[in-house]
């Protein structure tokens, strides 16, 4: 290996002439060390030879051996080459005088492995050969590929910014197959030579240095400023340097907390393939040559640290801490008290009566918990009385809160049987509570923190975390569990959570609860009211007080004081105020339960199950391009998934794709979904979407980040973005089966039934009053069924309906309370006539799809027209061990899928019946080191039903696995290019939903697609519903917006902009999309024209179809009169003037197949990147704009192409939008040497294949009139029918 001569990396390893040695070996090295396992500078190991008057060489054999004349001289430690071999990699590591060459081996998507190449001449001792290099830098067995930041700045435009074997052949390095291997230089530059500002030093320098006055010997730094205010800069010079040298360190205060940073006036880059590329040489805290442990710990140390310092650290552990503490929403104030304290280390509390009394928490440290913890509990929102009385304030407590409360309050001790080695809480806690003890079922924790549940909640933008788990399922059985420990003790009987059995009349307990009122036990008020200080913080109202009194009085009278105390206990834990943290005030009014709609004997039966894949599951390799009919891409996808993760042939059941608009004519699923499963496929039972995700519009890689508002990446945003497929929250939270019933509910019986734990996809309209089912897949229990006592009815009236002033939580509870007593009861009547099946695997998944099942069978029973199901199942998030971990899962899947299909169909129902299949996001193309993929966007979805026009894939698969692909975000991330919508739209039809108004309300985003949207006709055999507004003619029109500010068009302006098309266009239906948009920096000379304070340029593409034909014409002029220019000109609020419509692209027929408009067809395997396209960076920056010199042409107005250039960079552009300055650019390209000025024209090539509009676009320079480049994008000559032609005019400035 290399290493670097001045990290002490090695042990030290001398040679001499020893005459006792045989002669026959020469080079022979000896260790000599002070201490076992010293490791010394290359700079030390000259030292210690010449101290010892020997030299440094290049060794082939480190002695003294056993078996060899030799002694162990003064200072080695011989133990350190006892267990030598010949082979010198099976030792430590020794210095050597051989000469070493760091290389990086660069991957197509320009992820780089650090490679050593050391002088071959030394041979290894008996041997011909040259010692191995080490597996992690060897050219042939790396796998250690990481992300640089590659330098773009003088990039040529539309070519890539690192080496790259087709792009640029690899310019001055090696090809290696695919890869790029090129010599490595580092260059380092003092980058500032005055003293700076902190502000530039933040932007500026990225090596930190230690403290000066601390870490290095006396005078080895002199302090040339010192300062210790807030924008101050202290600089510190090495002796013997100038003052402003790449060794001088500058001190500043940290952004985010008091304590200073230290970093070196020193830019530090390599360069690579002789000087062609550079990337900036990041620090690292690993030694390549020996990588401990303890390096990633202090790795990780200092990224906390990092993150501790961040300025929204404070409030962000504030928050999340006081949900816990039983405060849902936290005000502001509350927020800031906690956060001084956690930056500050200290929280003091003074009393409000005597402000000299004041009570210190905390050590003085930044995030001293005891201070994080005292500022919550002791402000002044945790201490106010007046706050209890905000309905809103507080929250729910959590299941396991509740539990230790009980315990604690009511003197738990443990029984003298119960072994302290054996199990307190049930391992089962998890199915009763949802929640159990020191173990959360994965990284998600048992709740969303910002879980928001329907309602008042809702309504009021309020989070309630906790209310995630109040369904029927956990409300029932943890209320079991609160009264099954006070009248049983802590067992696992009659619902109890304890560890301990047998049941019988007096089970055998873990512990009991011995609390024993003070004063006498007849008075029922005063027993009351100290378990209401205990259990309520006397929070109690006065009407539940006197329930519970009377209770316990007449059991007293009857069963004696230990029963009477259970009574009152029972009803303390039922009462609404237990549950929440704020007033509960329940008046006289019975509580009802949540009414159904009444069933419509004329609606057929029909059901949507959702099977929710949580993790983000790898779907490429559940669908992968066979290499019977693409070998090409099936070589592209074995090589970015590697050898650990992709799918050989022999792990493929091929399927014939031959009638799906794919690259390939034949796909292979994973084998270990089944044969059955790929029958069903054959049969015409399963479709395939493939690359569907989260959109909120059309998008490439260019315009993704300025087009796509929402955390990607991210496990629960990325879920409730895949349930509510709602992209601009147009409906309230809500998910889309929840709003397919919303609709559906007024005309007939619908359910929402979500098995195991809630989903959000079943989640409607608050305001209706339909709330979601969860079903235990073992069944619902039975609420208080060892009631022996009579207290269930006593339990509804402490949950009565409340006052306007009384808590939102607690009212949520007592809903739910009452909801689940009186569903468990019904469906428990029920489920004893519907048995399980035999087909379906009755562990795991196939318990969920049993309870579905056996639902499904209840359909009359239960009297519902439209079923909703929801499904899950985890551990897809599979970073580590994919291959084996998603093949389990395949055939754990595939078998229930199919049993499920068998079962239904010996029921007739299968017809009836679509599943969805879907993951919040997918996964990366490419491996990480861990034998796994990370998170990705982009993936595959299935849909399975009896009746659905199957045995093809719908959306668009890939045609290539390029990085640099156009929609793909870059390490393999692909960009979904069909939406939720799409699949949804279709399914929606089927379901019922047939007006444009409920299809708008089940899918508010589904017109910011145009066609692309799948109708029922194309998903199902006998679907007869089609997407309105297709069909007929396309045409794709680019529109210039003058502007006085440099922005985009949001979200909102660009619905308006398309409302703006449906209001003028009328007689024909329509459907418009805005497609993209370009910000650019305008050429100010057009003061002739007025218009001098409009010096930004938006143009904007956008696509208008239509079911008719032979209205191009009608719509060209719609777009082009004035008064559509002055309407539209309106949607954005600032000075504007608009420009008339120009013709991209002619009218087309739409495809029969709607959603084909896909652009994804528009390269098949690009050979440059697209996102380099000049022409198709909507949010370039302006600063990278050329300065160009306006046209001489005379014609009548400004010309699109010709008098206003669109931003064309000559380095990449920067996909970040907010950052656009207000200022003309200063620097341009040079496609001409010595050129002063020159014109752009863009060119816009379109083809039609069959239903596939393709658009390539070229960039064109000209220098005074002369055409002097030309730089674009070819589509591959394969992708081209013979009979295509190509035609381009261009007019060049």
């Amino acid at each position: 290996m290399c290493a670097d001569k001045r990290l002490p990396s090695a042990r030290s390893t001398c040679c001499g002439s020893y005459p006792w040695r045989d002669p026959v070996i020469v080079d022979w090295g000896d260790v000599l060390l002070e201490y076992r396992g010293e490791r010394l500078t290359y700079a030390g190991n000259q030292a210690r030879c010449a101290d010892w008057r020997r030299t440094e060489c290049d060794p082939t054999r480190i002695g003294p051996f056993t078996l060899w004349a030799g002694h162990c001289t003064y200072r080695q430690s011989c133990i350190e080459v006892r267990s030598s071999d010949v082979v010198l990699t099976n030792t430590a590591w020794h210095w050597t005088t051989a000469s070493c060459r760091i290389q990086v081996k660069i991957n197509p998507d320009g992820l780089i492995a650090i490679l050593h190449n050391p002088q071959d001449t030394r041979k290894t001792y008996g041997s011909g050969a040259t010692p191995e290099v080490q597996g992690h830098v060897n050219e042939n067995a790396t796998v250690s590929y990481f992300d640089v930041q590659w330098d773009k700045s003088n990039v040529e435009v539309g070519k890539l910014e690192y080496p790259h074997v087709t792009d640029n052949g690899c310019d001055g390095g090696r090809v290696s197959g695919e890869f790029c291997i090129c010599n490595t230089t580092v260059n380092t530059h003092a980058v500032y030579d005055s003293i700076p500002t902190r502000d530039a030093i933040l932007a500026d320098l990225f090596i930190g240095a230690f403290d000066p006055t601390v870490m290095f010997e006396t005078n080895e730094y002199i302090a040339l400023i010192e300062t210790a205010t807030d924008d101050g800069v202290s600089v510190y010079k090495k002796s013997g340097y100038s003052d402003y040298s790449e060794h001088t360190i500058f001190r500043i205060k940290d952004k985010y907390s008091n304590s200073f940073m230290f970093l070196k006036n020193v830019h530090s880059s390599v360069s690579v393939c002789d000087g062609a590329f550079f990337f900036r040489n990041s620090p690292t805290f690993f030694d390549i040559v020996d990588p401990q442990l303890v390096s990633a710990y202090h790795e990780i140390d200092a990224y906390l640290d990092y993150v501790d310092r961040h300025e929204n650290t404070p409030p962000f552990v504030c928050q999340t801490l006081s949900k816990h503490f039983g405060y849902s929403n936290p005000s502001p104030q509350h927020v800031l008290g906690c956060s001084n304290a956690y930056k500050s280390g200290v929280f003091t509390w003074s009393n409000p009566a005597d402000s000299s009394d004041t009570i210190s928490f905390g050590g003085g440290k930044r995030g001293d918990m005891q201070a994080v913890s005292a500022s919550i509990l002791l402000s002044n929102d945790a201490l106010s009385a007046t706050l209890d009385s905000d309905p809103t304030f507080g929250g729910l407590k959590e299941p396991l809160h509740k539990l230790m409360q009980i315990m604690r309050s009511l003197d738990f001790n443990r029984s003298l049987t119960h072994r302290r080695t054996e199990t307190l809480v049930s391992v089962f806690a998890q199915d009763l509570l949802g929640q159990t003890p020191y173990g959360i079922p994965d990284q998600f924790s048992f709740f969303s923190p910002d879980y928001s549940p329907p309602g008042a909640h809702i309504e009021s933008s309020l989070v309630s975390p906790e209310s995630e788990l109040l369904n029927m399922k956990y409300v029932i059985a943890s209320q079991n569990a609160f009264y099954s420990l006070i009248q049983h003790g802590l067992t696992i009987c009659w619902g109890g959570i304890g560890g301990k059995g047998p049941c019988y009349d007096y089970p055998d307990s873990a512990g009991f609860l011995d609390f024993v009122p003070e004063g006498a036990t007849s008075s029922s008020s005063a027993v009351v009211s100290q378990l209401s200080t205990l259990l309520t913080a006397d929070r109690l109202d006065a009407s539940s007080q006197n329930v519970i009194e009377s209770a316990y009085s007449a059991t007293l009278a009857s069963k004696g004081e230990a029963a009477a105390l259970k009574v009152a206990q029972a009803l303390l834990v039922s009462s609404p105020v237990f549950h929440a943290t704020n007033n509960a005030l329940p008046q006289i009014e019975e509580r009802a339960s949540t009414p159904s709609t009444a069933k419509d004997e004329n609606e057929p039966y029909k059901a949507i199950i959702h099977l929710n894949l949580f993790g983000g599951m790898d779907s490429m390799n559940l669908l992968v391009p066979h290499p019977d009919s693409c070998p090409s891409l099936y070589q592209e996808y074995r090589t970015k998934r590697g050898p650990d993760l992709y799918l050989t042939i022999d792990e493929l059941i091929k399927i014939d794709a031959s009638t799906s608009d794919q690259p390939c004519a034949s796909f292979g699923i994973n084998k270990n979904l089944g044969q059955g499963f790929a029958d069903l496929y054959n049969a015409g039972e399963v479709v395939f979407f493939a690359n569907i995700g989260h959109l909120q519009k059309p998008v490439t890689a260019n315009n993704f980040l300025a087009e796509t508002k929402t955390q990607l990446f991210s496990h629960y945003t990325m879920k409730e973005e895949s349930f509510k497929v709602d992209a601009f929250q147009q409906r309230d939270d809500t998910g889309i089966l929840g709003r397919m019933t919303d609709i559906l509910g007024n005309s007939m019986s619908t359910s929402r039934i979500s098995i195991d734990r809630s989903s959000n996809i079943l989640v409607g309209d608050p305001t209706i009053g339909l709330k979601v089912d969860v079903m235990g897949s073992r069944g619902p229990d039975r609420f208080y069924g060892r009631d022996i006592y009579g207290i269930k009815q006593i339990v509804n009236a402490l949950n009565n309906v409340t006052t306007e002033a009384s808590s939102i939580h607690a009212d949520l509870w007592s809903q739910s309370l009452i909801d689940s007593k009186e569903k468990s009861d019904n469906y428990l009547t029920m489920l004893q006539n519907a048995s399980s099946s035999r087909l379906i695997p009755g562990f795991g998944l196939g318990m969920q799809f049993q309870m579905v099942l056996r639902l499904i069978k209840l359909r009359e029973a239960r009297g519902v027209n439209r079923d909703t199901f929801a499904v899950s199942d985890a551990g897809y998030d599979t970073h580590f061990d994919l291959k084996s971990l998603l093949n389990a899962k395949f055939v754990e899947m595939g078998a229930v899928l199919k049993a499920f299909r068998d079962e239904l169909v010996n029921l007739g129902l299968w017809d009836r019946i679509t599943i969805v299949v879907s993951s919040e996001m997918g996964r990366t193309t490419t491996p990480n080191t861990s034998g796994g993929t990370d998170h990705g966007w982009g993936g595959h979805h299935i849909v399975m039903g009896g009746n659905l026009n199957g045995g093809k894939i719908l959306g668009h698969h890939p045609d290539t696995y390029n990085s640099k692909w156009m929609y793909n975000t870059g390490r393999g991330v692909w960009i979904p290019t069909t939406p939720n919508e799409a699949m949804w739209f279709g399914i929606s039809q089927w379901f019922g939903l047939e007006s444009d108004i409920a299809l708008n309300y089940a899918l508010p985003n589904m017109n910011n697609f145009g066609c692309r949207l799948y109708s029922e006709t194309d998903i199902y055999r006998d679907g007869t519903g089609k997407v309105p507004g297709c069909g007929g003619d396309v045409m794709t029109f680019s529109q210039v917006f003058f502007l006085s500010e440099p922005r985009l068009l949001n979200p909102d302006e660009q619905k308006s902009f398309c409302a703006k098309v449906y209001n003028s266009i009328s007689g024909i239906s329509i459907r418009c999309v805005l497609l993209d948009q370009i910000i650019a920096v305008r050429n100010t000379e057009l003061s002739q024209r007025g218009l001098t304070d409009l010096g930004y340029i938006l143009e904007i593409t956008y696509e208008i179809s239509s079911d008719s034909f032979g209205v191009s014409t009608l719509i060209n002029n719609v777009v082009n009169g004035d008064n559509f220019k002055t309407s539209s000109a309106s949607v954005i609020e600032m000075d504007v003037a608009i420009q008339s419509a120009q013709v991209v692209t002619t009218p087309t027929q739409s495809p029969s197949h709607s959603p084909t408009l896909s652009p994804s067809h528009v390269t098949a395997s690009p050979t440059t990147s697209p996102s380099k396209s000049p022409s198709k960076g909507p949010i370039m920056s302006p600063s990278k704009s050329p300065s160009f010199r306006p046209s001489n042409s005379q014609s009548g107005g400004p010309s699109i192409l010709g008098q206003w250039p669109p931003v064309s960079p000559s380095v990449s552009p920067t996909r970040n939008p907010t950052h656009l300055p207000l200022k003309s650019p200063t620097k341009s390209p040079s496609p001409s040497p010595g050129a002063e000025s020159c014109g752009i024209v863009k060119v816009r090539i379109q083809s039609t294949t069959g239903n596939q509009i393709q658009m390539f676009e070229l960039q064109a320079y000209s220098f005074d009139g002369v055409n002097v480049a030309m730089q674009g994008f070819a589509v591959q000559s394969s992708t081209l029918n013979n009979n295509q032609k190509f035609a381009a005019s261009m007019a060049i400035d």
